[in-house]
């Protein structure tokens, strides 16, 4: 392509004529013709202006061209692959073309060519820069584009680190379980129902095993779906439940208060408490000793370890005393009625004091700790029977009181001299 510029240029010269102007050309002759005396100075003037302008024009497109060539030689080095194709060209086709072109045609020609060789070094830049990790998480699969494929950034993830089990701590229905998620990626716990609870990374979260049987739990994937790792099994716990029985008996054979309940059998075992007292046994007795609402609660344990509870509230609307009477009569000859001790010492079984004083002064009419020794309406310090109708003060103090119990009872007797 180089040769066909520079013989362009050397043809442009060669058949370079200045325009030709026939009026000027009819002036010149009848200048010539003319037998009026020209001066010489001013003919070889006008040829010699003539002949500095052709050879001004001449040498600047000469200059231009030689520039252009060089600009032409770049441009030539840096597109020389895209250059090569045009080789094939047909060289008197060429020859043709470019003989043709003016100057401004040729300036337009090497404009593009820079232009070209523009976008190809824009082209070279753009293939040659290498995706960022986000441009390749965002390719998908691409029939026609064998080069495609998805990248998936693998930090991090489950499949790429050890999974760390959760430790469980609890193997029965109605627990509580606090789970630790010690991976660096959520995992999942599933109920046996099919419900899911997530836990986050480093995270923990208290997890109420409402339901027995199989539990799940591993992670999410790559494209969050729940993958299992592993499982464990919740026991059944048993149903707790009672009911209060004999509700009309309010002291039991041991005169004490007495507040009886009963659950079904079939248990492994039966834990009752009432207020401060335990029981054991599918039916149990409690005591109550002062009036006010209590709470009995049971607990049943079944064969698998597991337990089951439930809890009632009872009302009691007395307090207890001993089951001591208000009054006697010392003279009777029933000796239930004429001795005075609180009935729960005789059948209790249990140590005990009890001492009678005189309301006027305070003195100890009567003193025992012998629950077949009632007072029989003697003051031990004068040794006569005391007045009748007239309210006297005991006080029982009890040496080994059960749980819940006071140690001690207080109340007033009163002497009668008949039954009433």
């Amino acid at each position: 392509m180089k040769n066909n510029f520079d013989k362009n240029i050397k043809d442009k010269l060669n058949n370079y004529e200045a325009p030709y102007d026939p009026a000027a050309w009819t002036k010149m002759n009848a200048t010539l013709n003319n037998v009026s005396p020209v001066r010489p100075t001013a003919k070889y003037w006008f040829i010699g202006a003539a002949i500095l302008t052709v050879v001004a024009v001449a040498s600047s497109f000469f200059f231009n061209n030689e520039a252009e060539v060089n600009s032409e030689k770049n441009i030539n080095a840096q597109i020389k692959s895209e250059s090569t194709n045009n080789n094939d060209i047909d060289n008197s086709t060429s020859k043709q073309e470019i003989s043709s072109l003016s100057s401004k045609e040729a300036e337009q020609i090497t404009k593009s060519f820079k232009s070209l060789n523009n976008i190809e070094s824009t082209v070279n830049k753009e293939v040659n820069t290498p995706l960022t990790q986000e441009d390749n998480s965002q390719l998908t699969q691409d029939p026609n584009h064998q080069t495609s494929q998805l990248i998936v950034d693998d930090k991090n993830t489950p499949e790429s680190l050890s999974f760390i089990d959760p430790e469980i701590t609890a193997q029965c229905q109605g627990e509580n379980m606090t789970v630790v998620n010690k991976n660096n990626f959520k995992i999942f716990i599933g109920f046996p129902d099919g419900i899911k609870t997530v836990i986050y990374s480093k995270a923990s979260k208290l997890i109420n095993l409402t339901q027995s049987g199989k539990y799940t739990y591993g992670y999410l994937n790559k494209v969050n779906q729940l993958v299992e790792v592993n499982s464990f099994v919740i026991n059944e716990a048993p149903v707790a439940d009672f009911s209060f029985i004999n509700t009309d008996v309010k002291f039991d054979e041991y005169g004490l208060p007495s507040t009886q309940v009963e659950s079904s059998p079939g248990a492994a075992s039966y834990e009752w408490t009432f207020d401060d007292q335990k029981a054991l046994g599918n039916s149990a007795t409690g005591h109550f000793f002062k009036k006010g609402m209590y709470e009995v609660a049971l607990k049943v344990t079944s064969a698998n370890g597991c337990a089951g509870y439930a809890s009632k509230q009872i009302e009691i609307n007395e307090n207890y005393n001993l089951m001591a009477v208000n009054s006697f009569v010392p003279t009777d000859s029933d000796p239930q009625v004429n001795r005075f001790m609180p009935f729960s010492l005789t059948v209790r079984n249990t140590p005990f004091q009890l001492l009678v004083f005189d309301p006027t002064d305070g003195h100890i009419v009567f003193e025992t700790n012998d629950a077949s020794n009632g007072w029989d309406g003697i003051d031990k310090q004068t040794g006569k029977q005391v007045s009748n109708e007239t309210a006297f003060i005991w006080k029982v103090m009890i040496l080994n009181p059960i749980n819940g119990e006071t140690p001690e009872y207080a109340g007033t007797i009163i002497p009668l001299a008949r039954r009433r």
